[in-house]
């Protein structure tokens, strides 16, 4: 007997704001024989920066023009 489940998502609760989500695209279960996991994702959900940029300055360039999004800020 096997079972196969599509697009299963497990959260752990890491605080009051924060959760690790670890997502599959699929699970086969044979009974007795084992669990298979096919394509498995993490993302942590939650905290100050998740669906926003936090506290960026309103310029996203330096004095020499060059763009600063991804060096030194909070992200």
């Amino acid at each position: 007997m096997t079972f196969v489940v599509h697009g299963v998502e497990v959260g752990i609760k890491l605080g009051v704001d924060m959760e690790l989500a670890i997502k599959t695209e699929q699970v086969k279960v044979s009974l007795f024989r084992g669990i298979e996991s096919i394509n498995c994702f993490v993302n942590l959900k939650g905290g100050q920066y998740e669906k926003m940029v936090g506290s960026l300055g309103a310029s996203t360039k330096n004095a020499d023009g060059d763009a600063i999004f991804v060096v030194d800020t909070p992200l």
